[in-house]
């Protein structure tokens, strides 16, 4: 109980400085909650001169200095400091809990851990210039609760090098089924990038999920009744990164090959019927050994191997029943299971036959982790005996597959 209360705190605190960093209600230069003149963070509504983060007076306290204890343990303050500092409020309104409740909350030893405390600290270090790199603290402060303070210097990982595919590409740093979400991805680690293919009217694969481009472009229109010429002419929506990727265009399959390769293994979702197009682009940049192709249902999977009888598919298994059926007609190198036949039989008979375990954490594992701060979803998945897992918050999966301890 003692955790979930100290991961609910952080998550808190990281969630505020991802939402709010850097917001500030007065007209000053400070990214503080005040109207005054100095330049702290602090939670007061004054005209004052002074230089702590308290309410008005100079310790830290709840403003009133007659038969109270003003004395603060720096180990609470000096979060506080920091979380000030880089404007704990939403668009410029009230901060999300006081001072004075966040100091109670800290000096509480139901979910005070110094240890624990400090890691987080130097996880908000990197806030103190610039609010910058708040989407690291979403795998930082949940990872020092995690171990309640840093990982052990004496950490054995216990899933060393343990794959990870980020779906889409990295998509809390770049677009989705962009060059730079996919660049992103690289330099995390992930081992493994999933692509969305389409063909367009002119049987040229591009990389988006959705059939219509209105999603993700400027435009509007069905995928496969446009020229190629007619969706690089769209713009991709970057209003979710702070306009950060100006004049970003819709990348050809081809793009995602050149981009990726002897980089990372390509989970390619093929979401056409053009399948002769996928295997021809695959062939042409001779990465025949590090894609695979994930097929929904099997007529999919014979539609490839009817063109090559080698192409690495990966079929989907929705029940034990369908693990046997692929297991017992095909060869594949990797299977995808769901929740459905997650058991450890399933699993075995997957293994047995020479395939990898494929599975994705969209879904339960994922929001698990968002609305609580906790790993279990995912460790639960690991220690399955699954070998690849599929993420939307791939780079916080990485950090934590890192850092699990024998």
């Amino acid at each position: 109980m003692n955790r979930i209360i100290i991961f609910l705190l952080s998550l808190v605190l990281a969630m505020s400085f991802f939402i709010a960093c850097g917001d500030d209600d007065d007209d000053d230069n400070n990214d503080d909650n005040d109207n005054d003149d100095d330049d702290i963070g602090d939670d007061d509504d004054d005209n004052d001169d002074n230089d702590t983060g308290d309410d008005d007076d100079d310790t830290g306290d709840d403003d009133n200095d007659t038969g109270d204890d003003d004395t603060v343990a720096p180990l609470c303050a000096e979060p506080l400091a920091l979380a000030y500092a880089c404007g704990l409020s939403v668009n410029g309104g009230d901060a999300l809990f006081s001072e004075e409740e966040a100091v109670a909350d800290c000096e509480n030893p139901t979910i005070h851990n110094a240890e624990a405390w400090d890691c987080i600290l130097d996880c908000a270090d990197q806030l103190e210039d610039d609010c910058t790199n708040t989407i690291d603290l979403l795998a930082c402060i949940p990872l020092c609760v995690y171990h309640q303070g840093p990982v052990p210097d004496e950490c054995v990982p216990a899933y060393p090098n343990f794959p990870v595919c980020a779906h889409r590409g990295a998509t809390l740093y770049a677009p989705e089924n962009t060059v730079p979400a996919w660049e992103a991805a690289i330099a995390q680690g992930a081992a493994y990038i999933e692509v969305d293919v389409r063909e367009t009217s002119d049987d040229v694969l591009v990389c988006m999920h959705d059939s219509d481009v209105s999603r993700t472009t400027d435009g509007e229109g069905e995928v496969n009744e446009m020229t190629l010429a007619e969706i690089q002419a769209l713009t991709v929506d970057d209003s979710g990164y702070d306009d950060a990727y100006p004049d970003l265009r819709v990348p050809t399959f081809a793009e995602a090959l050149a981009t990726m390769k002897d980089h990372a293994m390509i989970d390619i979702d093929c979401k056409t019927s053009r399948v002769d197009l996928v295997v021809a682009e695959v062939a042409a940049a001779n990465m025949e050994d590090q894609v695979m192709v994930y097929c929904s249902n099997l007529g999919k999977v014979d539609a490839f191997l009817a063109i090559d009888p080698d192409f690495p598919v990966m079929p989907k298994a929705e029940s034990p029943e369908d693990v046997l059926t692929i297991v017992t007609n095909y060869d594949p190198p990797y299977v995808e299971i769901d929740e459905n036949c997650d058991d450890a039989a399933s699993i075995a008979l997957i293994h047995g036959d020479g395939a990898l375990v494929f599975q994705d954490a969209l879904g339960m594992a994922d929001l698990i982790f968002l609305s609580l701060g906790l790993f279990d979803g995912w460790l639960e998945m690991m220690e399955s005996g699954v070998d690849v897992i599929q993420s939307d918050l791939s780079h916080v999966l990485i950090a934590f597959t890192e850092a699990v301890c024998q």
